[in-house]
């Protein structure tokens, strides 16, 4: 017992200056890390790998994101929490414990995957070619450069323009000349396509009036009608306006290319008359154009053409004319009205009640420019009946 006892108070002396509250020191650890104002779907944080992934939504601008992190006690962080990063590429930050000890995270910020864009349905089911149509869905991203749009029908796909109203909205414009018939809309957002399961008929588009060959005209007279839209492989008709409590009086109409040949009748009543054109096959109407018709009675005094018509006249040239019914007014003054733009001449002419014919002599002062001719038909009390004509004199 005398040799062994010494060894024991060895042992016992030895243990005897460990301090049992002393701990062994902590690698300072990020313990956890997000970021402002971004809505994060997920985070990975591995204290054992020094890592941390996080996915954010997908098109998150990934520059200047502001990172909001918490370390363990009495450590210290660079970059600081809070300072803007750009996590284009990995940031990594520096841990340091209040012994100085040092670890070294790294952070990747990644977008979500691309989320298929879904087409939820068409705002109508019916539109014609020409006009705009709006696609609601979701997922169809926030920039309008990403986006193109087709519509595609037995097949055949017809490239058209599209404007991004926001992620759940696109408006596709349809081009005029689209083949009338039924339609999906293929939508594709950067790499990601839809095709709608729902179809949108395409119908040819409303009549659209530009002007008239005439704007005083003598019923019985043939008018043609300009305007777009108009095909041999539709019957048209074309309706005159003619004010009041008066119902429009639609007659038929022949097509002359892109225009419409009609005759007016008496049944067309003289004035002043609105003219436009209905579809019938379509059963669609154009709006009535703005400048209006003037129709003129046909048993009452009208000039109908020149006789031996040339493309211009001069200063002192002499002018014969074609008239109807230039008896039928008891008047003793025949006075012819040349109007341009700029200029009016009121001149008085001679009658042949033989020939039916007048005659004018331009004045050798006249101004140069395209003439409208007009009529004053008068006697010594004043203006009996006067007209309008679609007589046009270019005087050069």
């Amino acid at each position: 017992m005398c040799k062994i006892l010494p060894l024991l108070a060895f042992w016992t002396i030895f243990f005897s200056c460990k301090n049992p509250n002393e701990t062994l020191l902590e690698a300072p650890k990020i313990t956890s890390f997000t970021i402002a104002d971004v809505h994060v779907n997920g985070i990975e944080l591995n204290n054992d790998t020094k890592t941390i992934v996080i996915e954010v939504p997908y098109q998150t601008n990934l520059k200047g994101l502001q990172p909001q992190i918490t370390v363990s006690e009495l450590s210290s962080i660079v970059p600081v929490s809070g300072a803007r990063q750009n996590f284009d590429v990995p940031v990594y930050y520096t841990l340091t414990s209040s012994s100085g000890q040092k670890v070294v995270y790294t952070v990747i910020v990644k977008p979500a995957l691309q989320p298929i864009p879904i087409i939820e349905k068409m705002e109508k089911d019916t539109i014609e070619a020409g006009q705009s149509i709006k696609v609601n869905g979701r997922n169809f991203g926030t920039f309008s450069l990403d986006i193109q749009a087709w519509m595609v029908r037995e097949g055949n796909t017809v490239a058209v323009k599209s404007e991004l109203i926001d992620t759940t909205q696109v408006k596709l414009f349809l081009p005029d000349n689209l083949t009338p018939g039924q339609y999906r809309v293929q939508l594709k957002i950067r790499k990601q396509q839809v095709l709608s399961s729902q179809r949108v008929v395409i119908t040819y588009p409303t009549p659209v009036l530009d002007s008239l060959s005439y704007y005083s005209i003598l019923q019985g007279e043939k008018l043609l009608v300009y305007g777009k839209y108009i095909e041999p492989k539709y019957r048209y008709s074309v309706v005159f306006g003619m004010g009041g409590n008066s119902l429009p009086i639609e007659l038929p109409a022949t097509v002359q290319g892109h225009s419409l040949e009609v005759a007016i009748s008496q049944s067309v009543l003289a004035g002043q008359v609105l003219v436009g054109v209905r579809n019938l096959t379509e059963k669609k109407q154009s709006i009535f154009l703005t400048k209006p018709l003037h129709v003129f009675d046909n048993t009452l005094p009208y000039l109908l053409a020149i006789v031996s018509p040339r493309s211009f006249y001069k200063p002192n040239d002499t002018i014969v004319f074609r008239t109807i019914n230039f008896l039928k007014v008891k008047a003793r003054f025949f006075q012819v009205h040349l109007q341009s733009k700029t200029s009016d001449y009121y001149l008085n002419t001679n009658y042949d009640d033989v020939t039916q014919q007048l005659t004018l002599i331009l004045p050798d002062n006249i101004s140069l420019g395209n003439y409208q001719v007009k009529m004053n038909l008068a006697n010594e009390q004043g203006i009996l009946y006067s007209f309008e004509t679609n007589i046009h004199l270019p005087i050069h």
